[in-house]
């Protein structure tokens, strides 16, 4: 492990950290993430995108500081395993500005229209699922990836609207707000694992970090 601590510096000395990240993660928890990082000290950030059981395993070989989640670690009853929810975010639904008369008689004016979803296994695509049945929405899924950047892709080219979780501070470029779903959020995970040799950098962001 001292071999994998070393590695952690750059050749100025600068500290390594090394980030997994489901890329069903919205990238502006990940910027939240790189930016309280530099706060801490003088680092170089990596960020690794991968399958929750993959970022585990690398995480388990200290090939990984940290992981970023949207869901806790189904290992985490390991002793060697922890997982903190950091953020537990609002849920707004995003389009094109060809859909921003959708704002009047929200969240009723979804009704059969186009929409680029979750994947089914994400627990934001159940929480959505269970929102629009609440209120008599029948929404027409299009296309459905884990993919945020893809998803937004798609809805910036006005494919359909697309459900993106809010973080205070930074607002979706290029596509219009029409309202916010009440009681749904996206619940957000920084996952760590025990080292006798400690990332400063990642021990500092487990303890500290977290979104408003």
């Amino acid at each position: 492990e001292m071999l994998e601590v070393l590695k952690d510096r750059s050749p100025d000395n600068q500290i390594h950290l090394q980030v997994g990240a489901l890329d069903s993660v919205p990238k502006n928890v990940l910027l939240s993430l790189v930016r309280e990082a530099y706060k801490i000290l003088p680092c170089t950030v990596s960020i690794l995108e991968g399958k929750g059981d993959e970022l585990i395993r690398e995480l388990r070989a200290h090939k990984i500081d940290l992981i970023v989640s949207n869901y806790p670690s189904q290992a985490m009853e390991e002793a060697q395993v922890f997982s903190k929810s950091v953020a537990k975010l609002p849920v707004s639904v995003y389009g094109h500005k060809k859909f921003a008369h959708l704002k009047k008689n929200f969240p009723e004016s979804l009704n059969q229209k186009p929409f680029v979803f979750p994947t089914s296994h994400s627990k934001l695509r159940h929480d959505l699922n269970h929102y629009f049945k609440l209120h008599g929405i029948q929404a027409l899924s299009i296309a459905e990836t884990q993919d945020t950047s893809l998803q937004k892709l798609l809805a910036e080219n006005g494919m359909g609207l697309a459900p993106f979780s809010e973080v205070e501070g930074v607002k979706e470029q290029n596509l219009v707000r029409l309202g916010r779903l009440r009681n749904v959020f996206e619940e957000i995970w920084l996952i760590s694992a025990q080292r006798k040799l400690e990332n400063p950098v990642a021990a500092k962001l487990m303890n500290t970090f977290s979104l408003p």
